[in-house]
C-alpha cells in the first residue's frame, strides 16, 4: 500500500510539474478530448540556438572546433546533427508520447486525420566537460489541426525550456529533452482536455 501511495504521489507531482509550463497560444484544449491518435510532424525551420544568431553559425563553430582536433570530425558532427533528428530524437518523442498519452493504444500513427505539428523553437544542446555540465533544454510550439486543413487550428500551445539530459554524449542529452517534451505535451493534452 505504501508503494502504491508513493507511486501515485510521484505521478501526481510529475503531472503537475509538466502541465504547469504550457502556454496557450490559440484554440480550445477541450476540443482535443476525443482525439485518440495523431500523425506527428516536426518543423525545424525557425530553431533558435542560444548565443548564436543562426543555427548555421552554431554548426560552423562546432564543425571548426572538431576539425582542429581531427580531420573529418567536424563534418561528422554536422551530418549527425541533422540525421539524429530522424533516427534518435523523433523516435524518442513518439515513444514517450505513446507511453504517456494512451497506454492501451498507439497514439502516434502515420494515418491519423489529426496532425500534431511540433515546431522546435529553441534548442540548447547543453554540455558536459569534466566536472562542469549543463542540461540540454528544448522549447517548442505544438499545433493540432485536421490533415489537409493546416490553417484551421484546433489548438496551439507551447512549452519552454523542457529539461533534457546532462550526459557526456550530445545525442543522449537531446534524446532526454525530446522524451520530456513529448511527456509534457501528452500529459497536458490529456489532463486539460477532460
Amino acid at each position: 500500500m505504501k508503494k502504491i501511495i508513493i507511486t501515485y504521489l510521484s505521478l501526481l507531482i510529475t503531472v503537475l510539474t509538466f502541465s504547469q509550463k504550457a502556454k496557450v497560444i490559440k484554440g480550445d484544449i477541450k476540443l482535443l478530448r476525443d482525439i485518440k491518435n495523431f500523425t506527428v510532424v516536426f518543423d525545424y525551420s525557425n530553431v533558435n540556438i542560444p548565443n548564436y544568431d543562426t543555427e548555421e553559425l552554431f554548426l560552423k563553430e562546432k564543425v571548426d572546433l572538431r576539425e582542429k582536433k581531427e580531420k573529418g570530425l567536424g563534418e561528422k558532427f554536422r551530418k549527425e546533427w541533422f540525421e539524429n533528428r530522424k533516427i534518435i530524437y523523433e523516435p524518442f518523442f513518439e515513444k514517450s508520447f505513446n507511453k504517456w498519452y494512451n497506454k492501451k493504444h498507439k497514439t502516434i500513427t502515420n494515418n491519423s486525420k489529426y496532425i500534431l505539428k511540433v515546431e522546435i523553437t529553441n534548442l540548447f544542446s547543453g554540455f558536459n566537460v569534466i566536472a562542469v555540465n549543463q542540461y540540454a533544454k528544448i522549447s517548442a510550439v505544438f499545433t493540432v489541426y485536421k490533415k489537409d486543413d493546416e490553417n484551421n487550428i484546433i489548438f496551439k500551445g507551447s512549452f519552454d525550456n523542457i529539461k533534457g539530459g546532462k550526459s557526456y554524449k550530445l545525442s543522449k542529452r537531446l534524446s532526454v529533452a525530446y522524451y520530456n517534451l513529448a511527456k509534457s505535451i501528452s500529459i497536458y493534452i490529456k489532463r486539460k482536455s477532460k
